[in-house]
């Protein structure tokens, strides 16, 4: 138990602290400790915090209220402000350059009740409407102390930082206050008194700053025994020191050897720079001043003294307020990596939150390597291709690398044969789809660590799968150290060597990168040679690689979208620098401009993304443009196969919900709303997406015609992870097994990497044929609402195979023959026999294995008990969950308790002691 005395010193220093922090953010007030008898005046400084009220031309007006619970308490009472009206009570008066203040007595104003104790007050401060709104610079509220009567508080009102820049000679004006008389001195670097007074309120002194480095100076008041310390750091800056990188140096991290490294820091304009972090207490000292090239472009310093495999967090200082991580680092230290489960990102550094702010990198020397099983993946040919175009976060619970690892039997059953991840690098916040990247060379840590990352390709490419990895070069957020280092607080500021202050084309979110600057094409070029060399990465996506362009076409609606030779250029270059670190990488471009330009690219070797979803949506849901035309690269002039068609991506509604919302409905026997109907027509559309010659792409959970909307919890939001659709709906299953026999017919038989072919794609009814020295192929589709009776378009005449059913029929005459087709049916020919595929079977379960023996499990769904004891002569029993994870395992028949499991589906697998193999699946309830 604490005395009263000393909790009335805690509350002392605790306000001390909370008044040097506000004094140092965006309020400042009057008197020097304001008691809550007393008037007092707040004084807010519009530029400062997130300085949302800048320049806003417009009356600011106070939103407060008292803090009477603690010290550190943080919910308000007597709120004081009606919202979003022009309150008198609140309104501000304008002192001139972005100063507001407003004067109040305390108890008065916020009619605090008899005996009440106010330890503070909290406030935001708002426009008229207060649609724009002042907080602190992380978005939280401000708070001010209120101080206790005859209780000693010191604090420093000169100056009012608390860690600056100052050059030799140059004077500091300094003003200590103290709520008492007291005895006050000034000290510097804890030996050298500059000022002294004893019995007053108010000491001041003008330091000469005459020594380079970094010193402290405190400000001590003593009375009755008490001693209250204010104090501040000042960094007096030697002369820069001007010498060229030495050889083989690039910006960002150079581990020299066990114990040393260099770090480089592009940065144009800029004045001088620190290097602080683990390795020199976080302080600016003359060690650790980076030199500067001879062009002023750069700064770099050398490391010594590291302790080999030790993580060290460190940051670029620069001209005395920037502080930003390398932008070349391959992890960050972030205060909201706090947030992130240890399961994901175990033992994780600790952000240094009392010595610096801001996202910091991470140095570490002698890293050890990872044990890759395939190191060299031998990639599948572009125009063999099924992209599984992947989003961790809602793939599966937990939206991790571990959980795609856990779920991998499904990606490797679907057959698949590359996935392309949307963006992992490091990206602001926790929960993203990624376009708002920050870290170029870091993978984002909500996903897992680096060698887990490693792991998962090093799976994919077991298992001859590719992994090809979204990045996003068009835009940046003001979070990027690139941003930072040329921030005015709302906007990059005209020298920045990365960004444009205005956009350059039309649809740009963030910062518009200019890819015509060398510091922005260096860093992509690193970044795009640095995952192919570190994890293996098979190739890219690029996203919104129309925007890498600086012919202004704002206000003139789709002119970013024409012919840019400029734009060629430089994606031409990104292609032969990729090839130089690997001559098969994918180089694939969300590009939609004009198709003389995507052709142009496309036949230099890059692969364009092919959107033909609406007209997918419209034949699924019988409204609108039925034409499949754009799926073919022959229809864009591609003298290549490196269209890569899609029926969705994560930018357009689902098409199975586009069809039960607005599908035709005329037809009451045929009612393309149904889900079964729209899973039928889906099904009929695949065979179409993914036997049309070429690289094609599957959003995820499109094979189970996945019916939520994209704009469900925000566009950008989480999705419900439905992996209950497969054995729900009999329908979705088979839609799944649809989908597993034609990738397999794409991947393995050479006719469907055919140049050969002829589509006709319009209409009702769709057809391709494709003639090929291993086998000629027909594939039909009726997408008309009744039973019709088609041409058949057979390239010979003889004996064809229908694939789905393993039927065969002879061919008389090709110029006659017909078939009829019911709604939504269609058929694979063939002229060579393939084995049949299978379908509808259950999940786990893989085709080949259909002949074990099943068994029902009574009652299903289970309680809290699942019992086997009717079975005799067990061996073993597992249970699984729907991926195929191991949950349970015993060799006794018993009763077993499945209470702690969650609600869902599982797989029971026995094996009994004749060696016979039985399966089953029940409901947990």
């Amino acid at each position: 138990m604490y005395s009263k005395s000393a909790l009335l010193k805690f509350i002392a220093l605790l306000m001390l602290c909370l008044n040097v922090f506000n004094a140092q953010a965006q309020v400042d007030f009057l008197p020097n400790f304001p008691k809550q008898t007393d008037s007092i005046t707040i004084i807010y400084n519009a530029l400062q915090g997130n300085a949302a009220l800048a320049n806003c031309n417009c009356t600011v007006y106070a939103h407060t209220g008292i803090i009477t619970s603690s010290p550190t308490g943080t919910g308000w009472t007597n709120v004081q402000g009606n919202w979003a009206t022009a309150d008198p009570r609140v309104q501000m008066t304008s002192l001139g350059n972005n100063l507001h203040s407003i004067k109040f007595h305390i108890n008065t104003f916020y009619s605090v009740g008899v005996g009440a104790t106010v330890f503070r007050l909290g406030m935001v401060f708002r426009n008229q409407a207060g649609t724009v709104v002042g907080r602190t610079t992380a978005g939280g509220d401000i708070f001010v102390p209120i101080y206790q009567a005859n209780i000693l508080y010191a604090r420093l009102n000169k100056p009012i930082d608390k860690q600056f820049f100052v050059n030799f000679n140059q004077t500091i004006p300094i003003e200590g206050v103290s709520s008492l008389n007291s005895n006050m001195s000034i000290v510097v670097d804890g030996t050298t008194t500059v000022a002294a007074a004893n019995n007053v309120k108010t000491i001041t002194h003008n330091l000469v700053a005459n020594q380079t480095g970094s010193h402290t100076a405190k400000l001590i008041a003593t009375a009755s025994g008490n001693t209250v310390v204010d104090s501040f750091i000042y960094t007096v800056i030697p002369p820069t020191v001007f010498q060229n990188l030495p050889a083989g140096i690039k910006d960002g991290i150079n581990y020299l050897n066990d114990t040393s490294a260099i770090v480089v820091l592009y940065a144009p304009f800029k004045s001088y720079a620190y290097v602080i972090g683990d390795f020199n207490n976080w302080l600016p000292n003359n060690s650790f001043l980076m030199k500067k090239t001879l062009d002023s472009t750069r700064f770099w310093v050398q490391i010594n003294g590291l302790i080999p495999q030790k993580e060290y967090i460190f940051q670029y200082l620069i001209d005395g307020n920037i502080r930003i991580a390398d932008p070349y680092t391959e992890k960050t230290v972030d205060p909201s990596d706090s947030a992130i489960p240890a399961s994901v990102y175990p033992n994780p550094l600790p952000y240094p939150t009392a010595k610096t702010s801001n996202i910091a990198g991470v140095l570490q020397t002698t890293q050890t390597p990872y044990n890759w099983q395939v190191p060299n993946f031998q990639k599948p040919n572009k125009d063999k291709l099924i992209i599984y175009e992947l989003l961790l976060r809602d793939f599966n619970i937990g939206g991790t690398l571990q959980a795609a690892i856990d779920s991998f039997s499904y990606l490797k059953r679907l057959g698949i044969n590359a996935i392309e991840l949307m963006p992992v690098a490091e990206f602001e916040g926790n929960d993203s789809w990624g376009y708002n990247c920050s870290f170029y060379l870091a993978l984002d840590k909500s996903y897992g660590t680096k060698n887990k990352f490693k792991q998962f390709i090093d799976l994919c490419h077991q298992n001859g799968i590719a992994v090809i990895m979204d990045v996003v070069y068009n835009h940046a957020f003001s979070q990027a150290p690139i941003m930072q280092l040329y921030w005015n607080g709302t906007n990059i500021t005209p020298n920045s060597p990365y960004g444009n202050v205005t956009a350059r084309h039309d649809f740009n979110v963030g910062t518009d990168l200019n890819h015509e600057s060398p510091a922005v094409r260096q860093l992509v070029e690193r970044a795009n040679a640095y995952w192919i060399q570190e994890y293996k990465i098979d190739g890219y996506r690029f996203d919104l690689s129309k925007g890498f362009t600086q012919r202004n076409t704002l206000g003139n609606t789709g002119a970013w979208g024409q012919y840019d030779a400029s734009r060629i250029a430089i994606w031409k270059n990104y292609y032969d620098k990729i090839r130089l670190v690997s001559s098969d990488a994918y180089v694939i471009l969300e590009h939609f401009a004009d198709y003389s330009e995507e052709r142009e690219l496309a036949n230099y070797g890059m692969m364009p993304w092919g959107n033909v979803s609406y007209n997918f949506a419209d034949v699924i849901r019988g409204i609108g443009n039925f034409s499949l035309t754009a799926l073919t690269h022959q229809s864009r002039g591609y003298n290549q196969m490196n269209l890569v068609g899609y029926a969705e991506s994560h930018d357009e509604e689902r098409n199975v919900y586009k069809a039960i919302s607005s599908g035709n409905n005329t037809n009451p026997n045929y009612n393309m709303r149904d889900l079964n109907i729209a899973l039928q027509r889906s099904a009929t559309a695949a065979a179409f997406l993914i036997l049309t010659p070429g690289p094609k792409m599957i959003w995820q959970f499109g094979e189970l015609g996945y019916d939520v909307s994209i704009n469900q919890n925000g566009r950008t939001g989480r999705k419900p992870i439905r992996w209950d659709y497969y054995n729900a709906t009999p329908q979705r299953r088979n839609l799944f097994t649809i989908y597993k026999a034609l990738n397999n017919l794409k991947t393995s038989y050479p006719a469907f990497s055919s140049t050969n072919f002829t589509t006709s794609y319009g209409g009702y009814f769709k057809k391709m044929t494709i003639e090929d020295p291993t086998m000629d192929v027909v594939v039909l589709g009726s997408f008309f609402p009744y039973d019709n009776t088609v041409f058949t378009f057979f390239t010979k005449t003889g004996t064809w195979y229908d694939y789905m059913s393993g039927d065969s029929i002879n061919v008389a005459n090709i110029a006659t023959d017909t078939l009829r087709l019911k709604p939504s049916e269609f058929k694979i020919f063939t002229t060579k026999r393939l084995p049949k595929p299978t379908l509808e079977f259950p999940i786990g379960i893989d085709e080949t294995e259909q002949t074990n023996t099943y068994f029902t499990i009574y009652p299903n769904p289970v309680g809290s008990e699942l019992d086997l004891r009717r079975i005799e002569g067990i061996k073993s029993i597992k249970i699984t969950d729907m991926l195929g994870k191991n949950i349970y395992n015993t060799v006794s028949n018993v009763p077993i308790n499945v209470s702690m499991l969650e609600k869902g589906i599982y797989f029971v697998e026995i094996i009994k002691k004749d060696n016979t193999l039985m399966r089953s699946k029940f409901i947990k309830e």
